[in-house]
């Protein structure tokens, strides 16, 4: 989004709270970058966490004041809070955006009456799914919009790989944590592979259950036909090396790996979990859906495209039209239109590009 804002005319300042060695995604050099790791974050505690929050706080008002930009896009729910407290009473629209799914991902308390308070003061709550969006209906229907994330510019436009009965992987992607069940996964896999024993199935990423993942795959049987080789930068080549992408989440704020899947030119097996899938996914056109956390169905569902090349292929096709509407270029239209739209309501005057 920053590249694109840059390339769009909008000087950019990018503020995070860690000051990391270095970044993950390459920024344009005319971006201006900020970090503003100040307090010893390896100390826990109540009090070093308000100081530090303070502390933050503080500095961020400070660059606020200092660059003045012509509107503050917030990402996360504590980092909007902050930023929604340290913007108050400088006349400068904010725009906070929600991520996670709420209801997975509760704060706490103390947190949750924060939001409560600040909310109501952002020029508008982006949320990246329709599901996300209701849940927060405490707040006017008119200061709430949903914008899903964009592909990559690396995911458009990639060559439709070639399905045959010689690439016999499934694969799938994220963190190796919980909520994106992959043991949901490797039991639905366990009941098919025998039946299909030249099928592989590959799972992208890195986490803190990967133990139990190993335990898992031992315990079921299918070391052989399984593969978990860690995360990987370019997950393109995985994908375009495999016949069927499988999402197995408990639950998802939006699904990026669905829309990268199915632009990369894959048929794709998903959970109906909340929220993202269902709103990303036609239901037998471009990909199919399966009650959430119902295993048996997932297997039947993608032995039904191991079965079926053909199957694989129309889907793949359609997929790869519908992952066109979450191009960068698609989205951000629709930033621009909602950032001139805040601006014009905070200033009461035409919106010109200005400082993000």
């Amino acid at each position: 989004m920053a590249n694109n804002f840059v390339d769009r005319g909008h000087e950019v300042t990018i503020i995070t709270f860690k000051n990391p060695e270095s970044d993950f995604y390459k920024l344009r050099p005319a971006i201006r970058r900020v970090a503003l790791a100040r307090s010893d974050n390896s100390r826990s505690g109540i009090r070093t966490k308000i100081a530090r929050n303070l502390d933050w706080m503080r500095t961020l008002r400070n660059h606020l004041k200092e660059q003045r930009p012509g509107i503050v896009i917030s990402f996360m729910n504590t980092a909007n809070i902050l930023i929604l407290l340290a913007a108050c009473g400088l006349q400068i629209p904010v725009i906070a955006t929600e991520h996670t799914n709420p209801k997975a991902y509760p704060l706490g308390f103390h947190w949750r009456v924060l939001r409560r308070l600040t909310y109501p003061f952002a020029s508008s709550l982006v949320s990246v799914s329709k599901g996300m969006n209701e849940s927060f209906s405490w707040l006017p229907l008119s200061r709430r919009n949903v914008i899903v994330n964009a592909l990559a510019p690396e995911f458009e436009d990639l060559p439709i790989p070639v399905n045959s009965n010689r690439k016999t992987q499934i694969v799938s992607m994220g963190r190796l944590h919980w909520e994106k069940g992959f043991d949901q996964l490797l039991s639905a896999f366990a009941k098919i592979v025998r039946q299909h024993p030249d099928w592989t199935l590959l799972i992208l990423g890195e986490g803190g259950e990967r133990q139990k993942l190993d335990e898992q795959i031992k315990a079921l049987g299918i070391g052989e036909s399984v593969k978990m080789p860690g995360a990987v930068n370019n997950v393109i080549p995985f994908l375009q090396e495999s016949s069927v992408f499988v999402l197995s989440s408990r639950y998802e704020g939006f699904g990026n790996v669905i829309i990268e899947a199915m632009a990369s030119g894959l048929p794709v097996v998903s959970f109906s979990c909340d929220y993202g899938p269902s709103e990303i996914i036609a239901e037998g056109e471009d990909g199919v859906l399966v009650p959430a956390g119902d295993v048996d169905a997932l297997a039947r569902a993608i032995e039904q495209l191991i079965q079926n090349e053909a199957e694989r292929k129309r889907l793949a096709e359609n997929a790869q039209k519908s992952a066109r509407r979450f191009y960068i270029d698609n989205i951000m239209d629709q930033w621009e239109a909602l950032i001139q739209d805040r601006r014009a309501v905070a200033t009461h005057a035409p919106a010109e590009a200005r400082q993000i």
